[in-house]
């Protein structure tokens, strides 16, 4: 098996949520719908990844992957402030934001499939 090499490496952005199990495919759902495709309409983008915990957890990690840094440091705060509210419109209190990366900072340099 030969590795993907990512060079340079890709910057990953890593949001954590704790979603009411029943919403938890609803959630899912309005990232592909809402969140995706606004992202790809940004610069350095490069697409995502869906993670859940244990069945009935309702916690779901959002892997988000940038060319750089940069490009996502770079997002407009009023745009996601934007996509955040239409996202509180559908969900209202059926999800809690648990954690993202601030300090430690991931780049995959790697990938075997």
């Amino acid at each position: 098996m030969q590795p993907t090499i990512y060079n340079p490496p890709q910057f990953i952005e890593e949001l954590t949520f704790r979603v009411r199990p029943d919403m938890l495919e609803t959630y899912i759902e309005l990232d592909a719908r809402l969140w995706v495709p606004a992202l790809r309409s940004r610069k350095g983008f490069l697409g995502s990844e869906v993670w859940v915990g244990e069945p009935g957890s309702g916690e779901v990690t959002m892997l988000y992957f940038w060319e750089r840094y940069e490009d996502f440091a770079g997002l407009d705060v009023a745009w996601l402030e934007e996509l955040k509210q239409k996202t509180n419109d559908v969900m209202g209190d059926a999800i809690e934001f648990i954690g993202a990366m601030e300090s430690a900072r991931k780049w995959r340099v790697r990938e075997y499939s």
